[in-house]
């Protein structure tokens, strides 16, 4: 019970959507603007660009991996406060991968990770002993 369209058929109703979505477009009905509203997060020398998917200390842009960037961002977001491991966990990991976790000190190997990374920056990233971390300016 099905049908068939030939391809030239096929050819015109493609043109004829492309042209409405085109028309669309110049009547602003479907927005063409790219949203220019950015998180950027300022620590001291750091900088913390989700958008660009990139942080920088002193204008050199750091080599993270994405978790060692949500990480920093998740610090950098709440800067100057002392984030638990726990609270790391559910703002720098996704659902999936949280479930196969075994253990909150993951955290510290991303840390260590961070540091090495901030370079003679590393002292912004503060232990605290038994709550958790803090990023701070120096």
């Amino acid at each position: 019970m099905g049908f068939t369209l030939d391809p030239n058929t096929i050819r015109e109703l493609a043109a004829a959507i492309a042209a409405e979505v085109v028309q669309a477009m110049r009547a602003e009905r479907i927005p063409t603007e790219v949203n220019d509203d950015r998180e950027v997060f300022h620590v001291g020398p750091l900088i913390v660009d989700l958008a660009r998917r990139e942080a920088a200390v002193h204008g050199r842009v750091l080599e993270l991996k994405p978790r060692e960037l949500d990480l920093l961002a998740a610090l950098a977001r709440n800067a100057g406060r002392v984030l638990k491991r726990a609270q790391l966990l559910e703002l720098a990991w996704d659902d999936v991968t949280l479930e196969r976790i075994e253990s909150e000190r993951t955290v510290d190997v991303h840390v260590r990770r961070l540091r090495v990374q901030l370079g003679e920056n590393a002292a912004m990233l503060q232990t605290v002993a038994r709550a958790g971390y803090r990023l701070d300016p120096p």
